[in-house]
């Protein structure tokens, strides 16, 4: 009777387990990249950042963010324009913009192959521009198309791996303010429900363990 016990309430964890992933899988999902970096060089003084810093960024949007259409049709060029955030922290400074653009490039030698993520807080006059950008002149295999990446781009297949801030000095017209150089890591950042998914198959792996270790019958 009691092993029937163990084996029911390990089925019905095992069923909840099922039920809570199905909604998750099924919908898109908020992917969070998170990069590393040094401040390399402050254009003039902003807001206390200087060189040496250390910088921490993170960006998130939907994993089903369509692509934007160019015209003319460029199969070499993948732009996303998702709904998201880009934060970045210099030491105790935290900057936080609306993310703009995701920006694949996949060309043949000798183009370059690009990575570039931005943000932007408007056009005017001191508004701030958030730039990722990791690029290549050698075609080492960074991307096989220009689909939105959902894993982060190797960063070793990268020679120019820089985070920049720009300050707009009028109408569409960025200056260069801070440059954060080489990125030193990108990795994916788990979403709140893989951590959950994760814990549950934990959580049934050790059931099971406990049920073969104290309910499996003895043998004489």
């Amino acid at each position: 009777m009691a092993t029937a016990f163990r084996v029911s309430v390990l089925r019905i964890a095992c069923f909840i387990a099922i039920a809570l992933a199905a909604p998750l899988m099924a919908s898109a999902a908020p992917i969070t990249f998170e990069f590393t970096s040094t401040v390399v060089s402050v254009e003039h003084a902003f807001l206390g950042v200087q060189p040496g810093d250390a910088v921490v960024g993170r960006y998130v949007f939907e994993s089903t963010t369509p692509a934007t259409p160019s015209s003319p049709p460029d199969p070499t060029s993948g732009r996303y324009h998702p709904v998201g955030t880009f934060e970045v922290t210099f030491g105790l400074l935290t900057l936080s913009l609306p993310l703009d653009l995701i920006e694949v490039l996949n060309r043949p030698e000798p183009a370059s192959d690009r990575y570039t993520v931005a943000a932007l807080s408007g056009t005017g006059n001191g508004a701030l521009q958030l730039q990722l950008v990791l690029e290549t002149t050698q075609n080492l295999g960074a991307f096989t198309n220009v689909d939105l990446p959902l894993v982060p781009p190797p960063l070793g297949l990268f020679e120019n791996r820089q985070f920049i801030v720009y300050v707009s000095q009028g109408p569409n017209n960025f200056i260069q303010q801070i440059t954060a150089s080489p990125v030193q890591t990108l990795r994916l950042v788990p979403e709140p429900g893989t951590l959950m998914l994760v814990g549950l198959g934990s959580f049934g792996l050790l059931a099971a363990a406990r049920f073969r270790i104290r309910g499996w019958p003895s043998r004489a």
